[in-house]
C-alpha cells in the first residue's frame, strides 16, 4: 500500500501484492488491490487472471456471482475471448444464479452477434422465467417467436409462442400480424383468414383495414375458392374507399370466371363510374370493349353492345377491335349505313394508302350492293383517285356514274 499510495510506484506495489498472493493465494486484501490496479491501468489479461483468483478464493455466494460476471465481461468486451466469456456466463446461469439479469442480457447480445439462434432462444427462455407482468412476458414471447420463425424456421414453435402472447394480451395487433405471416408461409389459408378477420376487428386505421380486407378478398377467392366471401371482402374495401378500382377489377374477375355476366356488366359499369377521371385511357377502352363483347355474345343486347363499342372509339378513334365488332353487328343486322359509318372511321384511322383504298372500295360496293344507292359511292371512288390517280376500278366506276 505504501508503494502504491504514498510513493506512487504502481509497478513495485503490483510486484509486492503478487508476492503476497504467491504466499497466500486467498489473501483478499492483496487480490482486491491487484484487481484495482489492473482495472485502473487497462491490464485486461492480468485483470482476468486476478478475477479468477478472487473467484477461487471467495466463499461468499453473492461475490462469486459478481466476480464471475466481471470476468465474463472482461473476456467478452476487452479481450475478445468470446468462447471463454460464454462459458463463464453460462456457469453463472446454470450453477450460481439462474435469474442473474445482467448475465442474461449479456448472453443475448453475444448470441445475437454470433447469430447463434438456438442458444439465443435458450437465453430468452431464461429471461422469460424472471419477467414480471403480462406486458413484459408478452414482449419476450414475441421476440422468441421472431427467432423461431425467422431464424430457426420452426414455424410450429413460433405459432405456439404467439398464441401465448394472445392469451396474455388479448387481440394484440402485432402478434396477430406475425401469426398471419406464419400462416401465409405455411399456406394455412383457413387459419390465416381467421387471423385477418381478428386483425381487422382491432385495427382503428382505415388504410390498414383496407389492406387487410384486400388480403381477405384475394385469399378467399384465389386460395379457398369462396366467391361470396371474397366479394364481401372487396365490398368492405369499397366501403372504406369507393374509388378503389382494384377492388372492382378483382370483383369483375370473380364474376367473369363464374360466368355471372349480369353481375360482371354491373361491376364494369362501376369501374367506369368511379375510374373515368383516374384510369388510363387504354384501361377504360378495354373495359368498354369487354362490355361490348358481353352485351353482344352473352346477353344478346346488341344495342348496348354498339353503345359500348362506340364509347371505346370515343376514347381511341383507332380502336380497330371496336370497329371490327361494330361492323360485325351492323352487318349481321343489315344496318348497312351504320356499317358504312364505321368503315369511314376505319379510313381515317388507317395509315397506309393501300389500306385506305381497300376500305373505300368496300364502302363503294356496300352503297351499290347492300344499300342499292350506287351514286352515294361517288365520294369513296373520288377519294381513291386522290390517293391513286390511276386506280382503274375507281376511274371506271366514276366514269360509269357520270355517263
Amino acid at each position: 500500500r505504501i508503494y502504491e499510495e504514498e510513493l506512487g510506484d504502481v509497478q513495485r506495489a503490483e510486484e509486492t501484492y503478487r508476492f503476497i498472493v504467491g504466499v497466500d493465494a486467498k489473501n483478499e486484501d492483496a487480490l482486491q488491490a491487484l484487481d484495482r490496479i489492473y482495472a485502473e491501468n487497462g491490464a485486461h489479461t492480468a485483470l482476468a487472471e486476478a478475477l479468477r483468483k478472487r473467484i477461487a478464493a471467495t466463499e461468499d455466494a453473492t461475490d462469486e456471482v459478481d466476480l464471475n460476471y466481471r470476468l465474463a465481461t472482461v473476456l467478452n468486451r476487452d479481450l475478445g475471448r468470446v468462447d471463454e466469456a460464454i462459458t463463464v456466463y453460462r456457469h453463472i446461469l446454470e450453477d450460481l444464479d439462474a435469474q442473474h439479469e445482467e448475465t442474461i442480457k449479456s448472453l443475448q447480445d453475444v448470441y445475437t452477434r454470433r447469430e447463434d439462434w438456438e442458444n439465443l432462444s435458450w437465453v430468452l427462455e431464461k429471461e422469460l422465467e424472471i419477467a414480471v407482468g403480462d406486458s413484459l412476458q408478452a414482449e419476450i414471447l414475441g421476440r422468441m417467436a421472431s427467432v423461431a420463425s425467422e431464424k430457426l424456421n420452426d414455424l410450429e414453435r413460433a405459432v405456439g409462442l404467439l398464441r401465448r402472447v394472445l392469451d396474455l394480451m388479448g387481440e394484440d395487433a402485432a402478434a396477430l400480424n406475425a401469426l398471419g405471416n406464419i400462416y401465409a408461409r405455411q399456406e394455412n389459408w383457413t387459419d390465416l383468414v381467421d387471423v385477418l378477420e381478428r386483425e381487422v376487428a382491432v385495427s382503428d386505421e382505415d388504410e390498414m383495414r383496407l389492406h387487410i380486407y384486400a388480403d381477405l378478398g384475394r385469399i378467399w377467392y384465389e386460395k379457398l375458392r369462396r366467391d361470396r366471401n371474397a366479394l364481401e371482402s372487396w365490398e368492405r374495401v369499397l366501403d372504406l374507399d369507393p374509388t378503389y378500382t382494384d377492388a372492382l377489377f378483382a370483383m369483375a374477375a370473380i364474376h367473369r370466371n363464374a360466368e355471372a355476366y349480369s353481375e360482371l356488366v354491373d361491376t364494369l359499369h362501376r369501374v367506369i363510374d368511379v375510374g373515368s377521371a383516374t384510369l388510363e385511357n387504354n384501361v377504360l377502352e378495354n373495359v368498354y370493349l369487354e362490355l361490348g363483347a358481353i352485351y353482344d355474345d352473352k346477353l344478346q343486347q346488341p344495342f348496348d353492345a354498339v353503345e359500348s363499342y362506340n364509347h371505346a372509339l370515343d376514347i381511341n378513334p383507332s380502336s380497330f377491335q371496336a370497329m371490327d365488332a361494330l361492323e360485325k353487328i351492323h352487318s349481321r343486322d343489315s344496318q348497312w349505313e351504320d356499317c358504312i359509318a364505321v368503315k369511314e372511321k376505319r379510313v381515317l384511322a388507317s395509315q397506309a394508302a393501300e389500306e385506305k383504298i381497300a376500305v373505300l372500295l368496300e364502302i363503294a360496293r356496300m352503297w351499290d350492293e347492300q344499300v342499292e344507292e350506287k351514286d352515294r359511292g361517288v365520294s369513296a371512288h373520288s377519294r381513291i383517285l386522290e390517293l391513286d390517280p390511276i386506280h382503274q376500278e375507281a376511274f371506271q366506276q366514276l366514269e360509269a356514274l357520270h355517263s
